[in-house]
């Protein structure tokens, strides 16, 4: 594990299957989700609803899951993906929907929205270039 984490910068990104453990950054010394060590992404994932619910019952909300799947651990290996850490600003992070390998919607993701008209304005014509 640690020359992976060395490999991709010493820096990570932890996900499962489908989930990161967002819920759990209030576990880390910065309240992000970068990890340096084994024991961060660790303790990261034993924090987090997601990664459990990733872990125990991945469908159960699915409408169209047997009930038998819904009560015990899935049939498919979890997968733990670590990517190389990358410090982005908040403001400018978007959400980004794509149908048939085309872009039919963007959202920003904004934590305070009290800010979000000031840096809407103050970034418009930088948006305009990267959207």
């Amino acid at each position: 594990m640690k020359s992976i984490i060395r490999k991709l910068g010493g820096v990570v990104f932890p996900k499962l299957n489908w989930s990161a453990p967002s819920d759990a950054s209030w576990m880390s010394f910065d309240g992000s989700l970068k990890c340096k060590t084994f024991s961060d992404i660790y303790l990261l994932l034993k924090s987090s609803d997601f990664a459990a619910h990733d872990l125990t019952a991945p469908f159960a909300l699915c409408t169209d899951t047997p009930a038998e799947k819904n009560c015990c651990l899935f049939n498919s290996k979890p997968i733990l993906v670590l990517r190389r850490w990358y410090d982005f600003r908040p403001e400018e992070e978007f959400r980004c929907f794509i149908k048939s390998k085309v872009l039919i919607g963007k959202l920003i993701v904004v934590l305070c929205p009290c800010v979000l008209f000031a840096l809407l304005f103050y970034m418009r014509f930088k948006l305009s270039y990267m959207l």
